[in-house]
C-alpha cells in the first residue's frame, strides 16, 4: 500500500512538473513582457515620397548591423510638415526591422525633425 501511495504521488509530481514545462514552452513571443518597446534611430532623409521616406541611419546607429538603407512609412504617423531631402529625424518605432530590401522600420509611431 505504501508503494503505491508513493507512485502515484510521484506520478502527480511528475505530471504537475510536464505541465508547467509545456506551459513555459508554449508562451508566444509576442506575450513576453519588454521593458522598453519603443527604439528610435536618428537617419538622413535621402527620399520623401508619397507613403514613405527612405533614410539612412547616422554613423554608429545599431540599425546599420540590419541595412544602409530603410523605408518608413510616414502614414497617419506624427511628422513635421517641412521636412526636407537631407534632413536628420529621429524615428521612434517598434524595435523590429523587416530585413527586405529595402529594409523597413516596423511600427513606427512618429517622426521627429533634428535640430
Amino acid at each position: 500500500m505504501k508503494n503505491q501511495r508513493r507512485h502515484a504521488s510521484q506520478g502527480l509530481v511528475c505530471l504537475a512538473m510536464s505541465s508547467l514545462l509545456f506551459a513555459a514552452c508554449s508562451t508566444k513571443p509576442d506575450q513576453q513582457t519588454s521593458i522598453d518597446s519603443t527604439a528610435s534611430v536618428i537617419a538622413t532623409i535621402t527620399e520623401i515620397q508619397e507613403t514613405n521616406l527612405l533614410v539612412e541611419p547616422i554613423e554608429g546607429s545599431e540599425e546599420l548591423n540590419s541595412s544602409d538603407v530603410f523605408s518608413v512609412s510616414h502614414v497617419n504617423i506624427e511628422m513635421p510638415a517641412d521636412i526636407q531631402v537631407g534632413d536628420q529625424v529621429e524615428i521612434f518605432y517598434n524595435g523590429q526591422i523587416q530585413e527586405t530590401a529595402p529594409a523597413i522600420l516596423d511600427g513606427v509611431e512618429r517622426i521627429e525633425s533634428v535640430k
